[in-house]
């Protein structure tokens, strides 16, 4: 917890896969795109939002589980990819609505960059989940689905759009 930036671009030609633990998981390293990742963080900070620029990062498994699910275990991934962190593990977090807002800002700047490209965007994390004591590896599936019905049936619903608020 020595530095938790609010919004975190990661762009290095490679991320190392991280040790959580138990080692880092049994496969490659993840293949950046350094071009792109500039020209979203420029286009993202002249948008107004504090990105900060991570040129060292080593990638967990919320980016390599669904690399793998994706991609199964090759020698190599056979895409780049741009980790972007969210915090949500400091107070305060940012809010669903800032968020949202981040991710049009993105969709800007991938439609505004020069090169033509197929994107996609993937958004992991669990809702519900424990990496580790009594409940680690123990998805709430009923829970999360609910959460996401909620958001998708109410998008302007407190969900999406309130302050985080601290339960002690």
């Amino acid at each position: 917890l020595d530095i938790i930036p609010t919004f975190a671009i990661g762009c290095a030609a490679e991320f190392p896969i991280a040790d959580e633990g138990w080692g880092p998981r049994p496969v490659p390293p993840v293949p950046g795109s350094p071009e792109l990742a500039a020209h979203i963080a420029q286009s993202t900070i002249l948008d107004e939002f504090d990105m900060t620029i991570v040129n060292k990062m080593a990638v967990d498994h919320g980016l390599t589980v669904p690399l793998s699910l994706m991609y199964g275990q090759p020698s190599a991934w056979p895409v780049p990819v741009i980790p972007l962190a969210v915090n949500v593990v400091q107070y305060p977090p940012p809010t669903g609505h800032r968020c949202y807002m981040l991710g049009k800002a993105i969709r800007r700047a991938v439609d505004s960059f020069e090169k033509p490209m197929r994107v996609a965007i993937f958004g992991t994390g669990g809702m519900s989940h424990q990496l580790q004591g009594p409940r680690a590896g123990l998805i709430n599936q009923p829970f999360d689905n609910h959460f996401l019905d909620t958001i998708r049936s109410r998008p302007r619903s407190p969900v999406a759009h309130s302050t985080p608020r601290v339960f002690a």
